[in-house]
């Protein structure tokens, strides 16, 4: 019984949690009983990672939550954990108004719907709205359709204004010979122009396609026989692809069609062409034959030769064998 109650405890024993540890750069006076104080070059262990930038440590006995901004990794100045700028973006919407005091910042009121370039763990990620760019703290966005969850109210509650931005950081000291790499906000809006330049390109593309789908009628296919331009069809549960896509920019509209004409037999060419040519000729000269005069051009069928005729054109061989029939 004794073994059974040892065993079951060793089952519950679990391998230690490894913290990772971030160095002070800056004398920080909490605001709150729920933040902590610290002192330049003091080493604190991080619990919590929150998206707002308040990062939950713990420094020696004390615990509390301290802004992500007067910390620094020990092993180099970037973060490695940080993400890249997406220039895609993600929508967002602001839960609270926000007057910028940056001028790398955007004001907007509640209830404004905007896009997500790059989050920044410090808490201050960078926006969209329209072309303009710049960043906007993190803990009054909501991703767009989703409701507020309950753990982000609580934690709004208890961390009433954003977290400091380390440019706003007076007399910081860092152990890193170099700075943390950072994008300027001109990199950023010159990047994200871009892309909205080529997003723009695209849609434009995908326009001129339906807009001659829908000029081209059902009159128009019926005129012509019930053909339809294959360069306005996709198959079915397939999605455009891209070389298709690149053949139509290059093409704007369908190609001609090769004019038809009514030949009755392929043999009679000579005849026909003549005719077609001699109306084509009279339509280009802007006038349109009536039916005699398209009879009268044709060329004249020569009569029948006689019998004595052929025989006297036909060669010795053949004349020996039109008598031997006839004697017959």
């Amino acid at each position: 019984m004794l073994y059974r109650k040892l065993s079951l405890c060793c089952l519950e024993i679990t391998g230690p949690i490894i913290l990772q540890t971030y160095r002070v750069i800056a004398d920080y006076n909490k605001s709150s009983k729920y933040q902590l104080d610290l002192k330049e070059g003091e080493q604190v262990d991080i619990v919590e990672k929150s998206t707002n930038g308040w990062w939950f440590c713990q420094c020696e006995s004390r615990r509390g939550w301290v802004p992500a901004s007067y910390l620094e990794p020990l092993e180099g100045p970037d973060e490695t954990e940080e993400q890249e700028p997406n220039y895609a973006g993600e929508l967002f919407v602001t839960t609270k108004a926000y007057t910028a005091e940056q001028d790398d910042e955007l004001t907007l009121q509640e209830g404004e719907t905007i896009e997500v370039i790059h989050k920044l763990l410090e808490g201050w990620w960078v926006i969209r709205q329209g072309e303009q760019t710049g960043h906007y703290p993190s803990m009054y966005l909501r991703k767009s359709g989703e409701s507020r969850a309950t753990d982000t109210e609580r934690e709004f509650d208890q961390r009433a204004a954003p977290p400091p931005r380390r440019s706003t950081i007076r007399n910081a000291k860092s152990i890193h010979n170099r700075g943390r790499q950072r994008i300027s906000q001109d990199t950023y809006r010159r990047n994200s122009r871009r892309y909205l330049h080529q997003r723009g390109q695209r849609e434009a593309y995908r326009t001129p396609a339906n807009q001659h789908q829908k000029m081209y009628s059902v009159q128009e296919s019926q005129a012509n026989n019930g053909h339809y331009p294959s360069m306005y069809l996709r198959k079915s549960g397939e999605s455009r692809a891209t070389d298709t896509e690149r053949e139509f920019d290059q093409r704007a509209a369908p190609p001609p069609r090769r004019k038809e004409h009514s030949i009755s037999h392929p043999h009679s060419s000579c005849k026909t062409e003549l005719a077609i040519c001699l109306v084509e000729n009279d339509n280009q000269n802007g006038s349109t034959p009536s039916l005699s005069d398209q009879t009268k051009a044709l060329p004249s069928v020569p009569p029948r030769p006689s019998k004595e005729v052929i025989l006297e054109r036909c060669t010795e061989h053949t004349r020996k064998k039109v008598s031997i029939r006839y004697s017959v």
